[in-house]
């Protein structure tokens, strides 16, 4: 195990723990580690035996590929860890997609349009164009981006035509 691989695994043992919110003592006497043990590894300052690493990954039920930072996917679903490889996305990502799908199984059509076509980057530059505005005044000019794009967005998918309806009215516009 490289220097790497023992601060990756030091950083996810510690995060395992303390989100099930056990000392190294209790991880310890549950696990027969002794808890000096635990520390060593939790500080990077000892590699793991094979036999202590199947025990962390049986008790966090993760796979040990997780452990060693050679995987992101806490999961041991081959399925899963190979999408999340294959394009990028964490595990609570295509996690959501999944429910959204299995939800909404009747949209299935826009939100494969949405990821093929190029309108998730689109809506991706408009989120990130927001999110980076710095002043009030380039807020205004891009919330009318973001309508803009929703319009267009609703008249390709849903057929309505938008151009007809009423926008609300704005704090920075005048009332008549």
């Amino acid at each position: 195990m490289d220097d790497n691989q023992k601060q990756v695994f030091a950083r996810r043992l510690y995060e395992l723990r303390t989100e099930k919110k056990l000392t190294q003592q209790q991880l310890g006497l549950t696990l027969k580690i002794p808890r000096v043990s635990i520390t060593k590894y939790e500080t990077a300052e000892r590699t793991p035996t094979i036999n202590h690493l199947i025990q962390f990954g049986n008790f966090f039920d993760v796979p040990s590929d997780y452990l060693l930072g050679l995987s992101d996917v806490k999961s041991y679903d081959a399925d899963l860890q190979a999408i999340c490889r294959y394009t990028g996305l964490s595990e609570e990502a295509v996690s959501a997609l999944n429910r959204f799908q299995r939800g909404y199984k009747s949209c299935d059509g826009i939100v494969n349009q949405i990821i093929s076509d190029g309108t998730l980057h689109e809506m991706a530059k408009i989120l990130l164009l927001l999110n980076d505005a710095e002043t009030t005044e380039q807020e205004k000019y891009r919330e009318y981006d973001l309508m803009d794009f929703m319009v267009n967005l609703a008249n390709r998918f849903i057929k309505i035509d938008m151009s007809k309806t009423q926008r609300p009215k704005r704090k920075f516009e005048n009332k008549r």
